[in-house]
């Protein structure tokens, strides 16, 4: 039987390809980490280029401007976004709510809110956010349907305008630059955990006190085993 590289050395195209897909995911991994952490505005091409030990050529080989690889990442953080409400693998509805929860909440924190601002200066990448927003909220609600029939979630609330609501919001903590006041994590979280518990009923309430109890008793041991070791 050949082994991989050796069947890698007879089809030199394949081993290419495959180079390139690789590499196009330690761009997108980098260039989301950088734009996050620094705002985009602040991250040139060649600093990516140079994180990765590649050169400028090779960068724009694959991604032809800075605004199309912004685009790619966008798409990256959505597709992240859309495997959280898979329900293939968790089945129960508040137990991803609160995963997403805990998730959003942990990447605000290691977020600068720059990035948020320079976003509306790439048309493109806008006018694409705009689009989603709107399947995303077609998405969600089919995801809502499923917790309103599992008991969790009220039948007689307008969720469209939750969500309206609720982009406002985040939309205003931005333009105001209320982040500066309040770290932008913890306005998310107390957005969230509110109206959440507004269109809970009962049993959702129940449930999601539970395995709110249970996640941070989790985090409580996690953090004492790190500071032990």
């Amino acid at each position: 039987m050949k082994s991989k590289s050796t069947k890698m050395k007879e089809n030199p195209d394949k081993a290419y390809t495959l180079y390139r897909q690789n590499l196009q995911k330690k761009i997108l991994k980098m260039a989301l980490q950088m734009f996050l952490n620094k705002g985009i505005k602040l991250v040139r091409m060649d600093d990516i280029a140079n994180h990765l030990s590649i050169s400028k050529r090779t960068l724009y080989e694959i991604y032809g401007n800075k605004e199309e690889l912004l685009m790619e990442c966008i798409k990256e953080q959505h597709r992240q976004f859309a495997s959280f409400f898979d329900m293939k693998n968790e089945k129960d509805v508040i137990q991803i709510i609160i995963n997403f929860l805990y998730r959003q909440i942990e990447d605000l924190r290691n977020t600068n809110p720059r990035f948020f601002k320079d976003l509306n200066k790439y048309p493109h990448v806008t006018r694409y956010l705009e689009r989603h927003r709107f399947y995303q909220q077609k998405e969600m609600m089919d995801f809502v349907q499923k917790a309103i029939e599992d008991g969790y979630f009220r039948p007689d609330v307008n969720y469209d305008i939750i969500f309206r609501v609720s982009n406002a919001s985040m939309r205003y903590t931005i333009g105001t630059n209320m982040y500066k006041e309040y770290p932008i994590e913890e306005i998310f979280r107390q957005l969230l955990f509110v109206y959440f518990r507004g269109f809970c009923t009962e049993k959702g309430l129940e449930r999601f006190n539970r395995l709110t109890e249970e996640r941070l008793a989790k985090d409580t041991l996690n953090m004492s085993v790190k500071t032990n070791l």
